[in-house]
């Protein structure tokens, strides 16, 4: 018997359950931090939908996968349907922020700068924390066919940057250098768990610089191969190494092929403390 209702597809249902969610940011009896919080999550929200789902989507509409729910032709269809709502929604999107969030926070006295003159009592300011907290930090990866192999992560924010050599001055004849450049940020759960270390010394060459800044979790244990930070005897500093086991005993490795491995075993071990496992590193230029 042939069923007499018609049911939504469940990806744009899910897609108007989370425009809800959006819409929450116009309500004006919330905080307004509530609001930017709603904007936050339905962008969060979206993200992930497209990771997962639009993501097996797309891998059968590519026949890269097979799928007992939907052929090649619907799941193309589909994806267009979804990618025409979610545009609509971005749309929304920046009405809300640019027309309702930006207005109520510049009457809380918040002001973002967004392609607008800045002010002169301000540009000094911008210039040096520019040049002090965020230039030190970054790195940018060339990008070249056949060449270079760039690995983007997930849930990281990156610019994609094109440059011309200075000493060419003719347009006509200026050749681009295309980097990528991941935004100085380390996107952590609990950053009560987190601490920076300031690395020091060359035994983690070339791969850790001298200066090099260290993310490092909190943690008593590491597995076999992780870098940690790890102190021997009770009043050691403590040293950025390569945890290794072998056997009965524990090998730091460094790095530098120049440094020897330092190899811990028997009592020995029971001054050996670790105080966390590297998560990054960042370049101090």
């Amino acid at each position: 018997m042939e069923s007499k209702y018609n049911y939504f597809k469940r990806d744009i249902s899910w897609l108007s359950f989370n425009y809800r969610v959006l819409l929450e940011a116009l309500d004006e009896h919330l905080p307004l931090y509530e609001r930017i919080n709603f904007i936050s999550i339905y962008s969060s929200n979206l993200e992930e939908f497209y990771k997962i789902r639009v993501a097996d989507h797309k891998a059968v509409a590519s026949g890269a996968t097979e799928s007992d729910e939907e052929t090649v032709q619907s799941a193309r269809e589909l994806v267009e349907e979804i990618n025409h709502e979610v545009n609509r929604q971005l749309d929304d999107r920046v009405r809300i922020y640019e027309e309702k969030i930006l207005p109520a926070l510049r009457k809380n006295h918040i002001i973002f700068y967004q392609d607008r003159h800045v002010e002169p009592f301000h540009q000094q300011f911008i210039k040096d924390f520019f040049r002090e907290e965020i230039f030190p930090y970054l790195q940018p990866v060339p990008v070249s066919k056949d060449k270079i192999v760039s690995f983007l992560r997930d849930n990281r924010l990156y610019l994609a940057i094109r440059l011309y050599p200075k000493e060419n001055r003719n347009p006509a004849n200026r050749q681009p250098f295309y980097f990528v450049m991941k935004q100085p940020y380390a996107r952590v759960k609990d950053p009560s768990n987190y601490f920076y270390l300031v690395v020091r010394g060359d035994s983690m060459e070339p791969r850790i610089q001298d200066g090099d800044l260290a993310l490092v979790h909190k943690q008593d244990t590491l597995e076999n191969g992780d870098l940690g930070v790890l102190i021997y005897g009770d009043e050691g500093e403590g040293t950025l190494k390569r945890y290794i086991q072998r056997g009965n005993c524990v090998v730091l490795q460094p790095f530098n092929p120049a440094y020897h491995e330092m190899v811990i075993r028997g009592e020995d071990l029971n001054h050996l403390h670790i105080a966390g496992r590297v998560v990054e590193t960042k370049a101090k230029w």
